[in-house]
């Protein structure tokens, strides 16, 4: 993701959790807002990976495989990528 290029994950960070999906705006169109606004907690729990804060990690990949669990078929596969790393993540408390 762009935000993350400059190599300051922190930063990338803290703007997607400003991401309030009460700001969006209401159209009669198709908006694929909240489509963005979900893969951002995929993202979220990359950055916090790298940046070591395990449970927030996990706690962003929930978010983000709890938004999409009945996602269509083709998203899925990011779905599983998501639970794999929680449990990965997890693996790792011990």
């Amino acid at each position: 993701m762009l935000l993350e290029r400059p190599g300051d994950p922190r930063r990338a960070v803290e703007l997607l959790e400003a991401i309030d999906p009460n700001r969006f705006p209401i159209t009669e169109t198709v908006d694929h807002t909240l489509a963005v606004y979900a893969r951002q907690f995929a993202f979220r729990g990359r950055l916090y990976e790298k940046l070591g804060e395990r449970d927030k990690a996990i706690a962003a990949y929930e978010r983000f495989a709890a938004i999409w669990a009945n996602a269509d078929a083709v998203l899925q596969p990011d779905v599983r990528a998501a639970r794999a790393a929680i449990a990965r993540l997890r693996e790792g408390e011990e």
